[in-house]
């Protein structure tokens, strides 16, 4: 879902943002004229990112921790134009996401509500709380809290044989290390992050940035004879990049806490936007390597 706000800051609050993403992932950015910005991310009903997009070179180690690969992709492209924050803050969305925000989209109709601040708290139906629960990306989530954390490194071991299978990534020997390291239950360690980042990730992101630039060019204004960039095998490669970037870090601790979840959930959801029309299915075997005692 993409949610547009015309002139205002609202969906940049904390606030606003825990409770957006409270069953969810949420990921945006906010201007104005005077340079005021946020660029930020919440999980689980929790704000994870939240930077000023202009000053991306002031940000510290830490700051890259939760989003490094979009962010990490953000400051390569402001290392060519650092004027252009504004269009790289909106490159990471893009990444996290799998939505773009294009000219045809903000040319075009689309619903609308307003409402008065602040907004009042109502508790879900019946209704919502059945639709709620009912959700598979929910009962995924569900599966993920309730999992030892030996199912966990099963789970994404499962997810990183497959991406590296569909998207023919056993080419880039890191791979083989990460598939490896989650098949015997180990995390990857600070230089294999690093090692994904610059050998998998970035070269993923930048091919699928040049075959972008390359339809741009066309006159055909999905690209590639008309198919939408979410199925640009480019993109849809590099989602699965870096899905197995978050997946080498495996389930954080000793043992899955809930404040992991969005973490490990992230990896689970490039996967999916790699995945595309395959993920319902992949999705449902996820759920029962977490699911087996």
């Amino acid at each position: 879902m993409m949610l547009f706000e015309n002139n205002g800051f609202l969906g940049s609050l904390p606030e606003v943002l825990r409770r957006l993403s409270r069953d969810g992932r949420v990921c945006g950015v906010y201007w104005d004229v005077d340079g005021n910005n946020r660029l930020s991310y919440a999980a689980g009903g929790r704000v994870l990112v939240r930077l000023d997009a202009m000053f991306w070179d002031e940000w510290t180690g830490d700051d890259f921790a939760v989003l490094e690969p979009e962010l990490r992709a953000m400051t390569e492209l402001l290392s060519g134009d650092e004027d252009d924050w504004q269009a790289a803050a909106m490159t990471v969305v893009e990444l996290v996401t799998g939505v773009r925000l294009t000219g045809e989209w903000l040319a075009g109709t689309h619903p609308y509500l307003t409402f008065q601040w602040p907004l009042a708290t109502e508790p879900p139906s019946p209704e919502e709380l059945a639709e709620y629960r009912n959700d598979p990306e929910m009962k995924l989530r569900v599966a993920v809290e309730a999992a030892s954390q030996s199912r966990q490194f099963a789970a994404l071991a499962h997810v990183a044989e497959l991406l590296a299978t569909r998207f023919r990534l056993g080419e880039f020997p890191v791979v083989r290390d990460v598939q490896a390291d989650l098949a015997a239950g180990r995390r990857a360690g600070e230089q294999r992050i690093v090692e994904l980042r610059e050998q998998l990730v970035m070269p993923l992101a930048q091919r699928f940035h040049e075959t972008d630039r390359d339809d741009d060019d066309d006159d055909d204004v999905d690209g590639l004879d008309g198919v939408s960039f979410e199925e640009n095998p480019a993109w849809q490669r590099m989602q699965a990049g870096i899905a197995l970037q978050i997946a080498a870090r495996g389930p954080e601790g000793t043992a899955l806490t809930v404040a992991d979840i969005p973490m490990v959930f992230d990896a689970y959801h490039h996967a999916g936007l790699a995945l595309g029309a395959d993920w319902p299915a992949v999705r449902e075997a996820i759920r029962e390597i977490l699911s087996d005692a």
